[in-house]
């Protein structure tokens, strides 16, 4: 059964390359890997905010809210997408995770 308490926490996810595919899929694998959630509801926790660029090197922004989470994974998950240049930076309300 599901807990009773939850954890929550909204992030930004800013400045993700979209010239491959969509990156959205990418970002409810992230969710779906550090949180302890129902899979049904996973697409209604990642958001696109806004688009911006040239046509074919579009990078996106998403809002992401995440419940009954494993903070580490999601640092170390974002980490590598930025170290692989896929993402900017990974903004919360008044924090860097990622910078």
């Amino acid at each position: 059964m599901f807990k009773a308490k939850k954890n929550r926490m909204g992030i930004e996810v800013k400045g993700v390359d979209g010239r491959e595919n969509d990156r959205r899929e990418l970002m409810k694998f992230i969710v779906s890997r550090n949180c302890e959630v129902d899979p049904r509801i996973i697409d209604s926790m990642v958001s696109c905010s806004a688009v911006y660029g040239e046509k074919g090197h579009e990078k996106f922004d998403y809002q992401i809210e995440l419940e009954n989470y494993d903070f580490a994974g999601v640092a170390r998950d974002f980490k590598l997408l930025r170290e692989a240049g896929i993402i900017e930076q990974v903004t919360k309300a008044t924090n860097y995770i990622v910078y």
